[in-house]
This record gives structure tokens, C-alpha cells and sequence, in this order.
């Protein structure tokens, strides 16, 4: 299992997707594309330098991430730097850098002040984070692919959208049941909550350039789970937020207290949902089994363990 090459494989398809998709300077095509016609034209200056450049400064910065990462696996060949593929990558890394751009606001403590760890002032960052948010979902409407019977990824992505607009109030719900929660109210709350929300959107994606979106249900499924499977894994290091990156400071100390509370082994119940995933991905299309596999070991060596596959 050669795995050497994958999370560079991964980074390329992420900049050649954003580089197709984004553009760093005046296109006028683009702004037609995806943005409202303005009443009184562009400042093509500030949207530039308030928008554009920060996008790709900031990938810059950032390695792939783990949903490229789990995407570029599952394609295992596809050609990921043309339309309409590397648009529907675009889509995916559009989520993942404004969820990093959304959590690194969060953890600051005052808002108005100038963060000097942002390259802009806080509510412009807000704004290109929620923007960028955006245009993955538009993104996700386009093309032969996305528009193929049964696919409806732009469906998907919007509902997306909304959810992660809710998804404090939902945090904060179930924080307050945390002291009433069983176990299976826990894993309801984590198949819902990131990362498995926006790792569902990879197993629909990767079913759409497939070809097979009638497999998008059952491959979100197997994807929803691993997500949990990571998520729980990360608990059980007490790392929240981040996995194979660098944490962030997190407010979730709760949700490991609440683990124990049901009597659960966060690292046990990591194990299940990734034996479970892969119970799915067996009966999911070809390769997919072997794409978690090696997906797991790139990224959680510990949990890749649990499951006696050798290497």
C-alpha cells in the first residue's frame, strides 16, 4: 500500500482546483459567473485584495485538506485537474479553508480589535470566509456532472450551508443535554456535526464523478461514518478540532466529559464507527474499502491499528 505520494497528490489537486475556479486577478467572466451584477460596476481593486488574494494566500498556507485528501482517494485515478472534476474539488476545499478561516475567528476573544494573527480585520474575514463558503455551493450546481439524474449535488451542498448556519445552536443544544444524553443520542449528534457533515458531501461528490450517483447515499453513509470514527479518535487524544493539522484552541472541552458520561471509550467507539464504514464500503463500489483503508492509515495511524490490517 504505497501511500508516499497521496497527500501531495491531494495538495496538487487542491491548488490546480482552486487556480481553475478562483481567479487571482480581474475576470470579468468570473464576476458574471458567480457573483450579482453590481449597480454602479466593480471595484475590482478591493475585490482583489479583499477577496481574491486572501483565498489563495491563505491556501497557500494550509496543507490539503483531509476531505481532499479522503476525495482524491476515492477517485483513485480520475483525473482531477480539468472541468468538471476539479471544479467539484473546488467545492470541497471551498468548505475546508472557510471552516479554518470561521474557527480561527472564533477562538479570537475581541472582535473589533485588529487580530494580528488575520491578514484582515475581522469582519472582512468573516466575509471572505462566508463568501467562499458560498461559492463552493455554486460551485456544486455547475456542470454535466452535478446536473446528472439523481446526483443533485447542489441540493446537498446548499442544505449544507444551512446546517452549518445552525450548527452552534446545535453544538449548544446538545451541550446542554450532554448531562442526559445516552449513547446513542451521542453518535445521533456526532453523525450530524463536523466533520461528518461535510465528509457525507465527499461520498456524494466522489459518487457524481464516478458516474454512479444512484451509490451517493450508501458512499455518504460510509463517509459519515468515518468522520464520526475521526472525530472520536481525536477525542480520545483530546485533540477536538483538528486531526493531522495543527489544533486550534477549542471550547468542546464537554464533549469528552460527556463520552465518559455514557460510559463509552471514545477510542472503542472510534474503532466501531470505522468497522462500520467499512462494513458500508464493502457493499459501496469498488475501491472504496481500500480508499478508507489507506485514507485511515494516512491519517490516524493509531486507529488504523485497531483494525489488524496489515501493511
Amino acid at each position: 500500500m504505497d501511500l508516499t505520494t497521496a497527500w501531495p497528490r491531494a495538495r496538487a489537486a487542491a491548488d490546480a482546483a482552486l487556480e481553475l475556479t478562483v481567479p487571482q486577478r480581474r475576470d470579468d467572466q468570473w464576476v458574471v459567473a458567480y457573483v450579482d451584477e453590481p449597480r454602479f460596476g466593480w471595484d475590482w481593486d478591493g475585490l482583489e485584495r479583499g477577496f481574491l488574494a486572501p483565498v489563495h494566500e491563505f491556501n497557500s498556507q494550509h496543507p490539503a485538506g483531509l476531505r481532499t485528501l479522503l476525495l482524491d482517494l476515492l477517485l483513485a485515478g480520475k483525473e482531477p485537474y480539468q472541468r468538471p472534476v476539479a471544479q467539484l474539488i473546488a467545492a470541497i476545499e471551498c468548505q475546508y479553508l472557510s471552516s479554518i478561516m470561521l474557527d480561527m475567528v472564533t477562538n479570537a476573544y475581541d472582535l473589533p480589535r485588529q487580530d494580528e494573527s488575520l491578514p484582515l480585520p475581522p469582519p472582512v474575514w468573516v466575509t471572505v470566509a462566508y463568501n467562499l463558503r458560498q461559492l463552493g455551493v455554486l460551485l456544486a450546481y455547475e456542470g454535466d456532472l452535478s446536473r446528472a439524474p439523481g446526483t443533485r449535488l447542489g441540493e446537498a451542498f446548499g442544505k449544507y450551508l444551512v446546517r452549518q448556519g445552525l450548527a452552534r445552536s446545535v453544538d449548544l443544544g446538545a451541550h446542554q443535554l450532554s448531562n442526559e444524553l445516552e449513547r446513542k443520542g451521542l453518535l445521533d449528534y456526532l453523525l450530524s456535526a463536523e466533520p461528518s457533515a461535510s465528509f457525507e458531501l465527499v461520498g456524494l461528490t466522489a459518487a457524481a464523478v464516478i458516474g454512479q450517483p444512484q451509490a451517493g447515499t450508501l458512499l455518504a453513509s460510509v463517509c459519515r461514518h468515518l468522520g464520526v470514527a475521526l472525530r472520536l479518535e481525536a477525542i480520545s487524544r483530546s485533540v477536538l478540532d483538528a486531526i493531522g493539522e495543527d489544533p486550534v484552541v477549542s471550547t468542546e472541552s464537554w464533549l469528552p466529559e460527556m463520552v465518559l458520561r455514557v460510559d463509552a471509550d471514545p477510542a472503542a467507539l472510534a474503532a466501531e464507527q470505522l468497522s462500520l464504514a467499512r462494513s458500508l464500503a464493502k457493499h459501496s463500489l469498488p475501491g472504496v474499502d481500500q480508499a478508507v483503508l489507506k485514507f485511515t492509515r494516512l491519517v490516524t495511524p493509531r486507529l488504523y491499528a485497531t483494525i489488524g490490517v496489515k501493511a
